[in-house]
């Protein structure tokens, strides 16, 4: 829609300028100062037609950010995929994580989550949610709100949804594999939140041409432990370095630290921001826009300044 806009805009703004001019025409002989125009507004037409159509040009731009950017591939296939294994066991609520150590590994979850989501556009990201304990079930599917995803990590009690038992990784995996079978390849990158559990040494189920990218960020303190159903229970930093491993993907201890910027380099739906601000369109949009309508503004000025020389005449002389 931006070039049949601006196209439009020139021929309605060249129309007007061309009528204008013939209006002036006539009554020109009747202006005592119309010998003493000065050369440079000769060109004034020119200059309005240039600054309107930029204006309108630059509008068009950041009105429609992102539906203007599209190519002619559909939107499922340009749009990008996240889609996150969410451990819900009931250790996930002992109480040994973040800097401090005063979080739940849920709420370290949480906050990790809604980190990631903040530095996403989401307008171009659909997000999957899985959540799993001895087995898995997906919570939403391709959502694009930031609040659905908050509403699930924030201490939503998922683990009463199955049945009480042992963490399976496994089973996520291969539910998470199923989920992305038919999506389009490298669109989706994977982020595992977990405090650990045993993976079995055969039967891990490989991601499937869709999968980009696999995260394994643990969560709790993988020192001191906390009692739960009578046993000790810590952040399984072997296992989990073992399960990015097999699934080709990075292990990232998120007990302490949020997750840098050299992993999120890797996950394309990651907006960094960069030290030397690109240049994007939006960008040029925004000053172009600027320095547009200041040009249309200041003209009127520049007019009754500069526009003949009886001004300055009158001025001297005075």
């Amino acid at each position: 829609m931006v070039i049949p806009i601006t196209i439009a805009v020139i021929v309605v703004v060249a129309l007007a300028e061309c009528l204008h001019w013939r209006r002036c025409r006539r009554v020109a002989h009747l202006h005592r100062a119309s010998r003493a125009q000065m050369p440079w507004t000769y060109g004034l037409p020119f200059i309005r037609l240039v600054c309107i159509t930029l204006v309108a040009w630059a509008i068009c731009i950041l009105l429609e950010p992102h539906g203007l950017m599209q190519t002619g591939s559909s939107k499922s296939e340009s749009q990008r995929r996240l889609l996150i294994l969410l451990d819900v066991s009931p250790s996930m609520h002992l109480i040994d994580a973040g800097p401090d150590h005063t979080l739940s590994r849920a709420e370290r979850t949480r906050d990790l989550t809604l980190s990631l989501m903040e530095r996403s556009d989401m307008s171009n990201l659909l997000t999957t949610v899985i959540a799993f304990y001895n087995g898995a079930k997906p919570v939403v599917i391709d959502a694009k709100d930031i609040e659905v995803i908050r509403n699930i990590v924030d201490d939503l009690p998922l683990d009463h949804a199955f049945e009480a038992g042992k963490t399976n990784i496994a089973e996520a995996v291969k539910v998470a594999a199923k989920q992305m079978h038919n999506w389009p390849d490298d669109s989706t990158d994977v982020i595992i939140f977990s405090d650990g559990d045993s993976v079995p040494e055969q039967g891990l189920a490989s991601m499937p041409d869709s999968c980009r990218d696999v995260l394994v960020v643990g969560v709790g303190s993988p020192r001191n432990g906390r009692f739960i159903d009578g046993h000790q229970s810590r952040q399984d930093a072997s296992t989990l370095r073992q399960l990015a491993r097999r699934l080709r993907g990075i292990y990232h201890d998120g007990n302490e630290k949020h997750i840098p910027s050299m992993h999120l380099q890797n996950l394309a739906t990651i907006v960094l921001p960069d030290e030397k601000q690109t240049w994007d369109i939006y960008r040029v949009a925004r000053y172009v826009l600027i320095f547009a309508t200041c040009m249309l503004a200041a003209l009127p000025l520049l007019l009754h300044i500069a526009g003949s020389k009886a001004y300055h005449l009158e001025h001297k002389h005075a």
